[in-house]
């Protein structure tokens, strides 16, 4: 039987979104990518998808670690470097890169 399929999730932190700057404080915008990575997250074990978390940062570290999630070292390098890191922990399992702020995703 083929390893169960890994949807990895890098996510540098929650307090983010500079591109928001101009319309929300950095509390909103922290709150806003907490929220939009539990939708994600939510989708994602709603479909019977296991998750791993990739990032360097304690805080969302010990969220996806609360909701279930594995998580993986962000080597710190971009997106490219830390999808390419997950996929490298997975040995062999299939997966799909999939990003925190989908706010539409089910």
């Amino acid at each position: 039987m083929p390893p169960d399929p890994v949807a990895l999730m890098p996510i540098r932190s929650f307090t983010g979104m500079s591109r928001l700057a101009d319309a929300l404080d950095g509390s909103a915008r922290e709150r806003l990518s907490r929220v939009l990575a539990s939708l994600v997250l939510d989708a994602v074990d709603g479909a019977g998808i296991r998750t791993a978390v990739i990032t360097a940062d304690p805080s969302v570290a010990r969220w996806a670690t609360r909701r279930g999630a594995r998580v993986l070292p962000d080597p710190g390098s971009g997106l490219s470097h830390a999808a390419a890191a997950g996929v490298a922990s997975l040995d062999g399992a299939p997966w799909i890169v999939i990003h925190a702020d989908l706010p539409l995703l089910t």
